[in-house]
């Protein structure tokens, strides 16, 4: 038994060398890994939230440039963090973000802190984002377990169970620490090996296995089942909603409106907008409802946008009217531009305007 116990153990820390090995050969290049400095390396797991890391590269150095601290950010609007989130998508996360660093400034005098329980205090940080912060910035010995880690440990164990809610990834974060304590190295470095192997070896399809630095531990491979894991979770479909958007100009601007501060978009701005697809006479009672006198009424071909669990179909009016009014908020583009935030939604119905 004795023996089969030292095997075991040192299957584990030949598994962490292997890895380990291939990382410091192999890791990849991201503006983030320049140094260990606790903000960026939060701002950048924020933004890699549901984003492909080619997507992050310009928003991250175009977000840190603007606001290159926690105490920058804290001070800045709610307005100007959004419009540097844009095309990033998921604006939820820019607001916690904003809200997290005029936190950090309240409560831990504008430094980062550095445990993985008191980070998890912060909005918008959850338990894989405390623990890929904390261990990366600060070598705190904890796992950070993602999407990735479940697809390469299913397949290194041929089991099903780390994918199964919440259950399944305290196991696995479990599993990850007993690997960690088998290792001198800097757990920041172990959570990222496992995060690039994730990435750009053991993927979701195709993996490239002989290439994979631990094939000799993975017993799917074994088994010839490495497509069986992690199971394929069947997707709920997707909610389909029927809009009318209203491009509204008025004296050579355009009208907006702020959302509501809870919901799908929440705190952005938009063009005015309807639920339903409405006819050209029923647009135009609205518009006079607002107070506006319409001049010109032109129906554009319908445009749609896919979220993770909504799909939008939307029918684009472009309005113009003789006399607009004051209490609303008509802006120019270069204001467009440069100071509020549309989403990519509503960005996309302009795009498809008629010219």
């Amino acid at each position: 038994m004795k023996m089969g116990i030292e095997y075991h153990m040192k299957q584990e820390k030949d598994f962490g060398k292997h890895l380990m090995d291939w990382y410091q050969n192999h890791k990849r290049d991201l503006p983030w890994r320049e140094k260990k400095d606790p903000y960026s390396i939060w701002v950048s797991e924020i933004m890699l939230q549901q984003t492909r890391v080619e997507a992050v590269r310009e928003p991250y150095k175009r977000f840190l440039e603007a606001f290159p601290d926690v105490e920058t950010l804290a001070m800045a609007k709610e307005e100007e963090v959004h419009k540097l989130w844009e095309g990033l998508g998921y604006y939820r996360r820019a607001t916690n973000l904003w809200k997290g660093a005029q936190m950090v400034c309240e409560r831990w005098k504008g430094n980062v802190p550095s445990k993985k329980k008191d980070l998890s205090l912060i909005p918008g940080i959850g338990e894989y984002t405390s623990g890929a912060i904390a261990s990366i910035a600060f070598g705190e010995r904890v796992s950070a377990v993602d999407g990735n880690m479940v697809r390469i440990f299913s397949r290194l164990d041929r089991s099903p169970i780390y994918g199964q809610g919440e259950k399944g990834k305290r196991i696995l974060g479990e599993r990850i620490f007993h690997l960690m304590e088998k290792l001198e190295d800097h757990p920041g470095d172990f959570n990222e090996a496992l995060m690039d192997l994730g990435a750009t070896i053991c993927l979701p399809q195709g993996p490239e296995c002989e290439d994979c630095p631990v094939t000799d531990h993975c017993e799917a491979l074994a088994h010839g089942e490495v497509s069986s894991y992690p199971p394929k979770i069947q997707k709920k479909k997707r909610k389909k909603e029927k809009w009318t958007v209203l491009h509204i100009h008025w004296d050579g601007k355009i009208l907006i409106e702020k959302r509501g501060a809870t919901g799908l978009l929440a705190g952005l701005y938009q063009y005015p907008n309807v639920e339903g697809h409405w006819k050209k006479e029923r647009v135009e009672n609205y518009v006079r409802s607002l107070g506006m006198v319409p001049a010109h009424i032109e129906k554009i071909k319908k445009v749609g946008h896919i979220f993770t669990h909504v799909e939008w179909d939307m029918w684009v009016y472009e309005i113009h009217v003789r006399r607009g009014a004051e209490e609303l908020l008509f802006v120019s583009e270069e204001d467009l531009t440069h100071k509020y935030s549309i989403p990519t939604a509503f960005q996309k119905t302009r795009k498809e305007r008629k010219s």
